[in-house]
């Protein structure tokens, strides 16, 4: 994401207002990001939260998967690829370069 910080947030001496903030964390991704101010203002910190998690509604990734949901999660978080997905990448080479009869 490319964001002008320098152009939101000039460095000066003066806090940085609930606008200010409300408006730079509409637009980064992260909550490390945020300026040191603006973690005073708990609603967008806690709006923030709510929104990186997806809240209760968003749909399991891993569901019906069974045993391998732990072995999945577990390679997700290592930025590897799990069981089904090597498999499904070594295995689905010619399903549209088929040859037509």
């Amino acid at each position: 994401m490319n964001i002008q910080y320098n152009s939101l947030f000039q460095p000066t001496s003066q806090k940085r207002d609930y606008a200010q903030c409300q408006i730079f964390a509409k637009k980064i991704s992260n909550i490390k990001d945020l300026p040191d101010e603006c973690f005073a203002h708990k609603d967008i910190v806690a709006s923030f939260q709510t929104s990186s998690r997806g809240g209760a509604d968003a749909p399991d990734p891993f569901a019906g998967m069974g045993g391998a949901a732990a072995a999945a999660i577990s390679a997700r978080k290592k930025g590897q690829e799990n069981y089904a997905q090597i498999q499904r990448r070594l295995t689905n080479s010619r399903r549209f370069t088929k040859e037509k009869k």
